[in-house]
């Protein structure tokens, strides 16, 4: 990733507060208030603007933003329980694959996700899988981490090696019982990543999959004589690629996804699939959504 776009930059952060506006919109909703005054513990967190109301009270007007962009809003507040949000990273060679590298996504996905968790007051890790390793970084507390955990997630380098199950199995042995976890990755390893999935499910209070594929692995734009490497394993396969075998292939790559979300749903998974060309604001809102109506 050394040649990738700093995250550290203005219109990146721009990006992630109108985001942040975005979902406090959603967050104070008729059907969000209500869940929120039922909350116990943690603290009271800014969550954003929106639009002030009639009926709004006035001491909820922001009025330093008023002086700077002549909009009447209005601070957003919830009830934010003060736990740790653990990101797990896959960094193997297949994630880097793709036009947009699904690597980017996932780690532009990976800078957002924490930066909300920053922002709202919890502890954050990062978990880089590869290799058959954990690499575990943090915690990180309070926005004056932001800066630090960007240039971690900057200072990756390229995808590479493989094994990203046997960096699931690490983590899982690391930490016993973890609250809120999000893994972004392909899920191109099946077998033990599959199995290592279903127990992250099923020991985490709250676990999220961001099944990252590119437009590439979804639809191939390519005919006739061709040379496949995997690029994790090292191998070449030459194959002879029609519209017959196009469509077997785009049947199966549905039939993966459809296998993947099952497993997710069998283990209490929030399951959200992104192709590597998706909007970062989309891909987050969809995301959160679906959380709110699970």
């Amino acid at each position: 990733m050394a040649d990738s776009i700093p995250l550290l930059n203005q219109a990146f952060i721009e990006r992630l507060r109108r985001l942040i506006w975005s979902l406090a919109r959603l967050r104070s909703g008729a059907g969000d208030r209500g869940a929120a005054t039922r909350r116990t513990g943690g603290t009271h967190a800014f969550l954003g603007h929106r639009p002030y109301s009639p009926g709004d009270e006035p001491r909820h007007v922001d009025w330093n933003a008023y002086g700077r962009t002549d909009q009447v809003v209005v601070k957003v507040f919830g009830r934010e329980e003060d736990h740790t949000v653990d990101i797990l990273l896959d960094a193997t060679a297949s994630m880097g694959c793709g036009d947009p590298l699904k690597a980017m996504t996932a780690r532009d996905l990976a800078a957002a996700l924490g930066y909300l968790a920053l922002q709202s007051g919890h502890r954050l890790r990062l978990g880089i899988l590869s290799g058959g390793r954990l690499s575990l970084r943090g915690p990180l507390v309070g926005l004056e981490s932001v800066a630090g955990y960007f240039q971690d997630l900057e200072g990756l380098g390229a995808a590479v090696g493989t094994d990203s199950a046997g960096g699931l199995r690490a983590y899982l042995g690391r930490v016993r019982r973890p609250g809120a976890v999000v893994l972004l990755s392909d899920g191109l390893e099946g077998g033990a990543w599959t199995e290592g999935v279903a127990h992250l499910g099923d020991a985490a209070g709250e676990a999220s999959l961001f099944h990252v594929l590119s437009p590439q692995d979804l639809r191939p734009d390519f005919t006739g004589r061709v040379f496949l490497k995997d690029v994790e394993a090292s191998r070449t396969l030459e194959a002879r690629v029609n519209a017959s075998v196009l469509g077997k292939y785009a049947d199966r790559v549905a039939a993966f996804r459809r296998e993947l979300l099952g497993l997710c749903q069998n283990h209490g998974i929030g399951y959200q699939f992104v192709s590597s060309r998706d909007s970062l604001e989309a891909t987050i809102l969809a995301w959160y959504r679906a959380r709110k109506a699970g």
